[in-house]
């Protein structure tokens, strides 16, 4: 599993599997933000690492959604920013 429980990530992959499938797929879009629920892997057909999220929780049946639909979510510092500012105003004196 490459995900942990509570870690933000963001959909890369919101297209359905088949056309069967879209009663259980749920609404998740392509660009999105979601929170990790829950890990699971299940084996129809091979193992599947899954991951269910925080954001979508369906009462009959709380399918997870294939962990390759999501990436990490990359956290941007500001403190790179904040110091080309700085070294900009050494030179502008």
């Amino acid at each position: 599993m490459k995900f942990e429980i509570g870690q933000k990530v963001v959909c890369v992959n919101d297209k359905l599997t088949s056309p069967f499938r879209s009663w259980n797929e749920g609404p998740i879009f392509k660009g999105q933000i979601y929170v990790i629920r829950d890990n699971d892997v299940i084996s129809p057909r091979g193992t599947r690492h899954c991951v269910r999220l925080e954001e979508i929780h369906r009462p009959n049946q709380d399918w997870p959604y294939r962990e390759s639909r999501f990436e990490p979510l990359k956290k941007t510092s500001i403190e790179i920013f904040k110091r080309m500012l700085v070294s900009k105003e050494l030179e502008d004196v």
